[in-house]
Order: structure tokens, then sequence, then C-alpha cells
């Protein structure tokens, strides 16, 4: 109903994560009798080409089932008459590794061990009566995700933490990590360790 009073909704899709879960087309892929990520970690090496691109081909199915899901809920606030006064803010968490070469060198499925574009470089999407079309070519972090999201509410980004992404300018350096204990860069720090907790300047 359009004029309904104002809701707020959040959508967790957790599909594109372990466990990987095929389409019907792809049920029958070897790569699925891997139901033990940290077995299919240790055996990313004797994996043939065939599996490597089953293990892609089983993740690609899952984000292709959350792009549907995107869609139909798109569709469906246009059907009702209500995508022009609808706000959508689509972000991701972190990426996945599929097999590639983490920073120390080891093949990995899965995330937290780097801070490489594989794994930082995510999708964020904003929709909104107040907000132009457009694209934005620099890089920005989650970390103003609740800002932003107050601002295209209309209410005072000030109320979240960090600033709104609509209003700029846009932060000189971003960080980032996968672990909660600081590391200092230092010549004695082993590289994994101390690239688990990251300051990027741009």
């Amino acid at each position: 109903d359009a004029d309904a009073p104002a809701q707020f909704h959040f959508l967790y899709l957790f599909d594109p994560h372990w466990l990987y879960q095929p389409s019907d087309a792809h049920r029958e892929l070897g790569i699925t009798r891997h139901h033990d990520l940290g077995v299919l970690r240790e055996e990313l090496a004797t994996l043939t080409p065939t599996e490597r691109d089953e293990l892609e081909r089983v993740y690609a199915d899952d984000v292709e089932r959350v792009d549907r899901a995107i869609g139909h809920l798109c569709a469906e606030l246009k059907r009702r008459g209500l995508w022009d006064s609808s706000s959508i803010v689509l972000f991701a968490d972190h990426g996945e590794y599929l097999g590639e070469t983490t920073w120390d060198g080891d093949a990995w499925v899965g995330h937290t061990v780097d801070l490489s574009d594989t794994l930082m470089r995510v999708p964020l999407w904003v929709h909104a009566p107040n907000v132009k079309p457009g694209v934005v070519t620099e890089p920005v972090s989650l970390i103003d995700l609740g800002a932003t999201v107050l601002d295209v509410a209309g209410l005072p980004a000030e109320l979240g933490h960090g600033r709104s992404l609509l209003k700029g300018p846009l932060r000189d350096t971003l960080y980032m990590h996968v672990d909660f204990e600081p590391a200092l860069l230092r010549a004695d720090s082993q590289r994994k360790r101390a690239l688990m907790w990251g300051v990027v300047d741009r």
C-alpha cells in the first residue's frame, strides 16, 4: 500500500557462502563431495582443473540465486507502485577465495586470511528517491554504511557511526581488518599477521 506508514526491512541473503549449494543443473558436480571446508582446503592442491572450475560454478549458482531474489524484490516493488518511493541499500561484507593464492602464497577457499581485492572489493548499490543515479569509482568503506542508510531515510546521519557517503567528501584513508587484535607492521613482523589489520591510504 503506497499510503502505508514507512517501514524498514533488513534482508539477509547468506547463499554465496560455504557450504556452496549447487543448482539442479550442477547437482552432480564432483566438487559437492567436499562437505568439510577444512578437508577441501587441504585437498586444493590435488584438485583437477575441472574440479576447480566446478567449485567456481557452484559458487556462481549461489550468487545467481541471490541476484534473482533481488530482481524479484525490485520487480514486486515496481508492480505495487512502490519503487519510486522505496529506498534500497545493497551491500556485501566480503568476497571469497575459490582456490586463488593468498598473500602468503597458499591456495585458499573462504575468507579471513588477508586484505586482497578479491576479499575487500564488494558490491554497494543505493537506490533512493533523493539519490541521483551515478557511479562512484573511488574506494569507499562499509564503516560509513550506517550513516548513509540514515541519510537515505531522511534522518540525521550523525546518529550513526561514520559519515554519509552521499554527503562527501570521501575518506582519504580506508580501514580494513580480518582480525580483532591490531598488529603493527615492523621489520620483524610476519607479513600475513601484519596485513590482517590494515590501513590503506589512497
